[in-house]
């Protein structure tokens, strides 16, 4: 349905605005303990050679963090931005020279989409002829819950009206391709439900969809499959689950999951003889894996540990988090502090602050990476 092949696209700032964001783009990541070393080449390219594939029906979420290129991405699918190399093909129709009104694509953005002289229902009336199903604009108002608001005109709608408004023009349109731009930003926790419920419904009657996001929730209710979209290329083209359990990159590891993946590099423990592909490598373990259990030999945290096929943290209880059946707490160590997730009934007793706890973990559980390139180590 969408076929993507070696996607460039080069920043759009002059000489003096490319470096500086090539300055900011190597200082973040640098702030990254686990990839201090994996500083991204000075490139003038925000998509670098990016290849994506879906079929028709798919529900794909692009996930990624702020700056990664999933808004750029979106824009050169539907032609507001002009890649420098690289096809685009639409149910097998190659886009490039094609203007964005004779692309079979629909685009909801952050923010825009609608006209300020017209009603709410005048901006379902513009295309009445395309509308999709033959519904009538009264039955798009009553899906996305305007139909109250029907006369009023935008300036007089709240920030998540609006957006209600924006997704609902573009779902009245008969297009083979939806885009969407982080749609779900500016909504309530309400409207969030129940536009998400509405996308769900949309895609359940075969519509194929791209959406983009940095929200790991999202990405998990509605995808059926997640691209993770990490310096500029898909680091992670999987299943959500897969990408849960067996991330390929340690981008991916981190975009999923909440809290994300606590990572510890292998050098951090001094004590313990790697093999030579585990000696510049990264260490991760999600949050929901640790068990925990109290220390009883009071003292100095002791180091991270690797033994008898486990991996070891000591460190001290320093609060948490309770909610939904489970405890969000936060353990104190000798190197950095670590999250810990477990079920409510599984806490015997309320540990106060300061007790000295042990959290274990089997190697089976523990994901190995690259230290600098990022990509999965095969090993445990």
């Amino acid at each position: 349905m969408l076929r993507i092949r070696n996607l460039c696209v080069q920043y759009p700032f002059n000489s003096f605005g490319k470096q500086a964001l090539w300055n900011s783009i190597q200082s973040r990541w640098r702030k990254n303990v686990a990839n201090e070393s994996a500083v991204p080449r000075v490139s003038p390219n925000v998509l670098r050679d990016l290849t994506l594939e879906i079929e028709s029906g798919d529900f794909l979420v692009v996930l990624g963090e702020s700056g990664t290129g999933k808004t750029t991405l979106l824009r050169s699918i539907a032609g507001l931005t002009k890649p420098i190399s690289g096809k685009i093909l639409i149910q097998g129709k190659c886009q490039q020279g094609l203007p964005p009104h004779q692309r079979d694509v629909a685009y909801v953005f952050q923010s825009g989409g609608w006209y300020d002289h017209l009603t709410v229902r005048e901006h379902f009336e513009i295309d009445i002829s395309t509308l999709a199903r033959g519904n009538s604009p009264a039955y798009w108002l009553d899906r996305i819950g305007l139909t109250e608001l029907a006369d009023f005109k935008p300036p007089q709608l709240s920030g998540g009206q609006l957006q209600r408004l924006a997704i609902g023009r573009a779902l009245t349109r008969r297009k083979s391709l939806m885009l969407f731009d982080e749609p779900l930003n500016q909504l309530d926790a309400f409207s969030r439900r129940d536009l998400l419920q509405l996308l769900r419904q949309i895609h359940a009657e075969g519509q194929s969809i791209v959406y983009v996001t940095h929200d790991h929730q999202d990405a998990f209710l509605l995808a059926t499959q997640i691209a993770v979209l990490h310096d500029g290329s898909i680091r992670q083209l999987d299943l959500p689950k897969n990408i849960y359990d067996h991330p390929q990159h340690i981008s991916a590891a981190n975009a999923i999951g909440f809290p994300s993946m606590e990572f510890f590099p292998s050098k951090t423990f001094a004590s313990h003889e790697f093999p030579a592909s585990l000696v510049d490598a990264v260490l991760g373990v999600r949050p929901r894996d640790w068990r925990l259990t109290v220390r009883t030999n009071i003292g100095q945290p002791a180091p991270l540990e690797l033994e008898r096929n486990q991996l070891c943290v000591s460190g001290k209880w320093s609060g948490a988090s309770w909610g939904d059946g489970q405890v969000l707490g936060r353990i104190e160590t000798g190197h950095t502090p670590v999250s810990v997730v477990i079920r409510a009934s599984e806490m015997e007793t309320s540990l106060s602050i300061g007790t000295p706890v042990w959290l274990t973990t089997d190697l089976t559980k523990v994901h190995c990476f690259d230290r600098c390139n990022g990509n999965r180590i095969e090993f445990f």
